[in-house]
């Protein structure tokens, strides 16, 4: 099969050839390639380079955008530190420090294809589909809702938000969403076959599940209906404890989840027929700091624990660490290659 049919066919829990190898390359690949992080925030073909030689260097089933950059909430006013060899993050000032700043932001007419750096991304993400062809999946990503309003609120004022004025962070929310939309749009129309989106700000370890339920689940849920709307794959990563609340994010109609520490062979009777699995090899203790034999193994029995009867794709448990050995990397896919054909 080819790694897109291979890929599809897990994501819609059928059995393909070999279960699929779906790493998220983005620092590893970087420094694999001899960039710096901040090369690849100026110029999107270096980037897409370092994904292409991963890709061919390991025989990887799909390739990654530069996930995970908060572009919608730097667009729209918040500060975006961008560093020299790391992953850039939101600072003060933030877009919104009092609520009534929310209705002059709500007056900016916001161009997800023209405006801040979303422009680059949805070239980066084209350009990458143009490089891969039909045959490669691309993934592309998507801020939640709930964390955009993190991004343009401040973390801490945000939660804060949740108890002091629901209402107000309920606004916020839904603002936030129709850019999450607008850009999901933009991000599949540029060529992405896959919409990865993630919320380590909505895990146990930060909000309860009440406040999930009622913050976050029905905002990701309208969000992830609009994008299949338009044929694209929905996977979320998680990070954190989310064990009180996988449930809900199965309810929100995703394909694929990619889960953070967790008991892989429970997880696969708990969640396995309503969802592609993807992990869960320990990205740190294993990938980064293990030896090629213990990648393989724990590679291997993975697949035992959940690769039986599809929906299953090989990957670590997250992003791989920049300094993960290349060798660890090659145990893991030609392991997965090997003893996970069906």
């Amino acid at each position: 099969m080819k790694p897109i049919e291979r890929v599809m066919a897990a994501a819609e829990l059928r059995v393909a050839d070999r279960i699929p190898v779906v790493l998220v390359t983005r620092e590893f690949g970087i420094k694999y390639s001899g960039y710096k992080f901040s090369d690849c925030l100026r110029d999107e073909n270096l980037y897409i380079k370092s994904q292409m030689r991963c890709l061919e260097d390991f025989e990887l089933d799909a390739l990654w955008d530069l996930w995970a950059i908060p572009v919608i909430a730097e667009a729209l006013g918040s500060q975006l530190r961008v560093l020299d060899d790391d992953i850039p993050a939101i600072t003060e000032p933030y877009a919104i420090s009092e609520p009534k700043d929310l209705k002059k932001l709500a007056q900016k007419d916001l161009d997800v294809r023209k405006d801040g750096r979303m422009p680059y991304m949805l070239n980066l993400v084209k350009k990458m589909k143009e490089a891969a062809g039909d045959d490669i999946p691309v993934t592309g990503w998507v801020s939640t809702p709930f964390r955009t309003a993190c991004m343009l609120r401040g973390i801490d004022t945000f939660y804060k938000d949740l108890f002091r004025n629901p209402t107000f962070a309920e606004e916020l929310l839904e603002f936030a969403l129709r850019y999450c939309i607008l850009y999901g749009h933009a991000m599949i129309e540029s060529g992405a076959d896959i919409i990865t989106t993630s919320n380590p700000v909505a895990s146990a370890g930060c909000i309860s599940r009440e406040h999930y339920k009622r913050f976050s689940f029905p905002y990701e849920k309208e969000m992830i209906a609009n994008l299949k709307k338009k044929g694209a794959k929905i996977q979320y990563h998680t990070c954190g404890d989310w064990n009180d609340r996988y449930d809900l994010i199965v309810e929100t109609g995703i394909d694929i989840l990619h889960p953070d520490k967790i008991d892989l062979k429970q997880f696969k009777k708990d969640f396995g027929t309503k969802v592609c699995i993807m992990g869960s090899v320990p990205a740190v203790n294993t990938m980064l700091l293990g030896s090629p034999e213990e990648v393989a193994e724990i590679t291997r029995k993975s697949i035992d624990w959940a690769g039986q009867g599809g929906g299953y794709m090989v990957s670590a448990d997250c992003a791989l660490p920049r300094d993960t050995p290349a060798e660890n990397v090659k145990a893991m896919a030609d392991t997965a290659k090997e003893y996970g054909k069906y």
